[in-house]
């Protein structure tokens, strides 16, 4: 067996989908041979492959490297962490790292990640030009415009709800789902635009029939059955009818 196989380089990622704080977490997503993890106190061994005999432990795991890849070509070269995916960033900057901890990030992956950080601090105004950025700079990236629409409505921009219908369009079966579409309606009830919640009624309730028929297929998330969809129609319909009853009476106060 080759030395190299004997100490491979190494990949430290987190144990569970929670990245753990305290002194692991600069290590984290950090490239090293296993004769280095070791120095540095991790006890890890590696099977007569070149793979970790125990991979996983509460705080962290390691796990092999594809050498070919320019990420980890990079963070080997640099020492820092070996990832660029945008949602990881982000949850490393929440969980206390900074930006340069990483290996080059592009720019939209940096507004992100800042523009979030702002928001978790409630400094809501500075946030939101961040995430436009991110938006402007991948605009089909649906998780940076989950983000941007939701602090737009948080703020009161009701003109975001048109936007999001519109990009989401496709997979309104999922807002339903999620309670964004509640969301939407409620805050239009709250502005007493009891016309715009009526015409959003109505659209959601044509997206999710086209789904049901197959004439409108999701563009972001896996395709369901069409029981599913049928079955979210029905509960729209039901939710639906209940908002039109309360706009109706809200309407009536004001006559």
């Amino acid at each position: 067996m080759a030395a190299s196989e004997n100490d491979p380089y190494l990949v430290m990622r987190p144990g569970s989908p929670q990245i753990p704080h305290g002194k692991v977490l600069p290590y984290l997503e950090t490239v090293r041979r296993v004769s280095e993890w070791k120095a540095l106190g991790f006890s890890v061994s590696v099977d007569q492959f070149g793979f970790p005999r125990q991979r996983s432990a509460k705080r962290y795991c390691f796990d092999p490297v594809d050498l070919s890849d320019p990420e980890i070509a990079e963070a080997i070269r640099t020492g820092k962490k070996a990832t660029r995916d945008a949602l990881w960033v982000a949850d490393y900057i929440l969980a206390g790292c900074a930006l340069d901890e990483f290996i080059a990030l592009p720019e939209d992956v940096c507004c992100f990640s800042q523009g979030n950080l702002l928001r978790s601090q409630e400094k809501y105004r500075e946030a939101l030009p961040l995430l436009a950025r991110a938006v402007q700079l991948r605009p089909e990236y649906h998780k940076y415009r989950e983000v941007f629409y939701s602090l737009r409505l948080f703020l009161n921009d009701l003109a975001a709800i048109d936007e999001e219908f519109e990009f989401f369009r496709s997979d309104v079966d999922s807002l339903f789902h999620s309670g964004r579409v509640d969301t939407w309606v409620k805050a239009l009830i709250q502005a007493r635009e009891f016309s715009r919640a009526r015409e959003i009624l109505e659209k959601v309730d044509t997206a999710l029939m086209e789904l049901e028929r197959g004439s409108l297929k999701p563009r972001f998330y896996a395709e369901q059955k069409r029981e599913w969809y049928a079955f979210k129609h029905q509960q729209f319909a039901k939710v639906a009818e209940k908002f039109r009853a309360r706009i109706g009476r809200l309407e009536a106060q004001e006559t």
